[in-house]
């Protein structure tokens, strides 16, 4: 991305010209976020800052604040909204559900729909990243087709492995 792009976007999501002279939190706050992502796309400290009106000095400061306040939740997150903007991110937070007739489903799974239906998305996207994706990946890594006909032999047990995801 062109540094007069970012700078421009900056502009945009802020909805006003971060190189004006105010000194306000939300200013700093879009100049730091600005340096940080203008230095993580390689550019050098003196361009940053010319397309700003400031100096190499002032663009490290800013970074410098930048870095130190990132270690709050608050901070973090606008910056994760920022660049979310900045990358055309969009998330997909709301689930919709497939309503089928219950008599479709296997029981287990009605139950697990049911409770999804009572979580918020936060809890769904969270659920999702850090549970569902996972175990998605354990099954796919498993190859079902040569197992399914064999028999497993453990310490005194055998016993047909069988996947209750793909029957």
């Amino acid at each position: 991305m062109k540094i007069k792009d970012i700078k421009n976007k900056t502009d945009d999501y802020y909805g006003f010209d971060i190189s004006g002279e105010c000194r306000t939190d939300e200013f700093k706050e879009a100049r730091q976020f600005y340096y940080a992502f203008a230095r993580m796309n390689n550019y050098k400290l003196h361009v940053i800052g010319n397309f700003v009106n400031r100096g190499h000095d002032t663009v490290i400061h800013g970074i410098k604040r930048f870095k130190e306040n990132m270690f709050y939740t608050s901070y973090s997150e606008k910056y994760s909204k920022y660049l979310m903007y900045m990358y055309n991110v969009t998330l997909f937070t709301k689930v919709e559900f497939i309503e089928v007739e219950a008599s479709e489903l296997p029981e287990p799974i009605l139950n697990v729909c049911n409770e999804l239906k009572k979580l918020n998305d936060s809890d769904i996207l969270e659920f999702t990243e850090t549970r569902l994706q996972p175990f998605i990946l354990s099954i796919k890594s498993r190859k079902y087709n040569d197992v399914e006909n064999k028999n497993i032999v453990g310490a005194s047990l055998e016993r047909k492995h069988v996947n209750p995801f793909l029957s």
